[in-house]
């Protein structure tokens, strides 16, 4: 069987590009890992499914069509972390957001 690639830019809510972001699949309605593929053939699975932004924004992953049924859906759960801000020794602590597609 082949294997269907996803693929999207990372971006916050202002729409800027967010670099290093944590990209995790999940099966819909579930807690359950989805098993993906960092390449179009080969390879083992990734790791805990999750894939990160480069430098760009971009990530991408591939789902073999062998795995799932067609009518298998999933969820795209998104995290990022904007940094403390500089100079302000009291928020020496990050804001991290999470975002489902």
């Amino acid at each position: 069987m082949a294997r269907q690639l996803f693929e999207s830019t990372l971006t916050d809510q202002q729409g800027h590009i967010v670099v290093g972001g944590s990209i995790t699949v999940y099966l819909t309605g579930t807690l359950t890992a989805a098993t993906i593929y960092s390449a179009s053939s080969g390879g083992s699975a990734v790791t805990g499914s999750k894939v990160t932004s480069g430098s760009d924004g971009s990530y991408s992953f591939w789902i073999d069509e062998s795995d799932y049924g067609v009518d298998q859906l999933f969820r795209v759960t998104l995290i990022w972390c904007r940094p403390a801000f500089q100079g302000d020794a009291k928020r020496r602590f990050r804001f991290c957001y999470k975002n489902y597609r």
